[in-house]
């Protein structure tokens, strides 16, 4: 396959867990969109929603995301990543969530970041640190004003091709984006933090309770 320099090729899995997960995808999608098209964007859908199958089928014949993929059964995210990393041509690749949303900006700082420290063994994210791994466990200092952390950004990064190839690619378990950070962090990789984070977790880590409807989400 010929990658493209300077493209970024954007990852996303979804499956429809319940009504609330799929206005989030919706959302999601649509802040991608907005701060985001100049990209190439693989869509995996697990199913579990057929209107979500419809609404996601539409944006790739509308050209807005470049390759959509739709499994008879839920393959679990790492299998499903998997396949959508496979489709990627970019330099640089994200892999996100369905339940991210982004502000203006991020894919910018992010790129430019990686761009200010080629040879460093790094990933970056656009979003806060998780609490789990706020501790000095799992804190490497600075690079650049971002602070460096060995495991946060699990559910929205970036990172060049050749990073990732010698990385490798996801288990089919259910922590398996854990014990692929895991095994990122004993290759000697770490994750610089955005300053000042220009994406939200929606589903869990901003306050949000994932069981109770967000009326401003549209359907």
């Amino acid at each position: 396959m010929i990658y493209s320099p300077d493209k970024v090729s954007i990852v996303i899995v979804h499956w429809a867990m319940n009504p609330l997960r799929s206005a989030i995808m919706r959302e999601s999608i649509r802040t991608l969109l907005e701060t985001a098209s100049d990209t190439e964007i693989v869509v995996v859908d697990n199913g579990g929603d057929i209107s979500d199958s419809v609404y996601l089928l539409n944006l790739a014949e509308e050209k807005k995301i470049a390759c959509y993929i739709r499994n008879r059964y839920n393959l679990s995210f790492g299998v499903a990543r998997n396949q959508a990393l496979a489709m990627t041509t970019g330099e640089y690749i994200v892999v996100m969530d369905n339940d991210i949303v982004f502000s203006p900006g991020w894919l910018e700082e992010c790129k430019e970041f990686l761009n200010r420290f080629p040879e460093e063994k790094i990933l970056v994210t656009p979003l806060m640190i998780d609490r789990v791994h706020r501790n000095k466990n799992y804190t490497y200092g600075e690079l650049g004003g971002w602070t460096i952390n060995s495991m946060a950004g699990s559910n929205c990064w970036m990172m060049r091709r050749k990073d990732f190839e010698i990385i490798g690619g996801f288990e089919q378990h259910h922590i398996a984006g854990t014990h692929w950070g895991r095994h990122y962090s004993k290759l000697g990789y770490r994750v610089a933090c955005m300053p000042e984070p220009k994406a939200k977790d929606m589903a869990f880590k901003n306050g949000y309770n994932y069981k109770q409807a967000i009326e401003y989400l549209e359907p």
